[in-house]
């Protein structure tokens, strides 16, 4: 009994790591289990429309808990998964926003959404722009985030979440 899976890193719910967009960053596999272990997160809701943003007021507003360790953003798109629209018009999150949260934020380990990326289509140079800033070493900030991407969020809309276990494949060199 054999089998062989090939799927694309951006299928579904995946993890963006440092090395997905800055060389010499962590690739997903260089983190142990208890850093993918998240006892504080927390769960926000900004619904956005087709090709919207996730902006720095959404988080000044929304953000209640500076002390969470990762951040999860709820658009509501996760309801468009299967949809025509889910890929080429998915909400992006705005590189001031992401500068926001690492700097405000000094616990933050990871931000989650319920797109396919924090990369809009729409923009890919500001959607560029807002993973160099999570994925950057930079002292002012919270160190370099993970990217939860792709999120089912259906389940937690109602509840409040209290943990956070990443459980990603780890292949080889993957960066993500």
């Amino acid at each position: 009994n054999d089998f062989q899976i090939e799927i694309n890193s951006h299928t579904a719910t995946h993890v963006d790591a440092p090395a997905h967009f800055i060389f010499g960053g962590r690739k997903i596999g260089d983190y142990p289990q208890g850093e993918l272990e998240f006892l504080a997160p927390e769960a926000i809701e900004a619904r956005k429309m087709p090709g919207e943003w996730v902006e720095l007021a959404d988080f000044e507003e929304k953000v209640k808990n500076k002390d969470a360790d990762c951040l999860i953003i709820i658009t509501g798109f996760f309801e468009r998964m299967g949809s025509d629209e889910y890929r080429p018009q998915n909400p992006g999150i705005a590189p001031d926003a992401i500068a926001w949260a690492r700097k405000n934020m000094k616990n933050l380990r990871s931000i989650g959404i319920d797109s396919i990326s924090i990369s809009s289509q729409n923009n890919s140079m500001r959607g560029r722009e807002a993973h160099r800033i999570a994925f950057e070493e930079n002292a002012g900030l919270s160190k370099p985030l993970l990217l939860i991407e792709g999120m089912n969020l259906k389940l937690i809309v109602k509840r409040q979440l209290k943990r956070l276990y990443l459980l990603p494949w780890f292949g080889g060199e993957a960066d993500s």
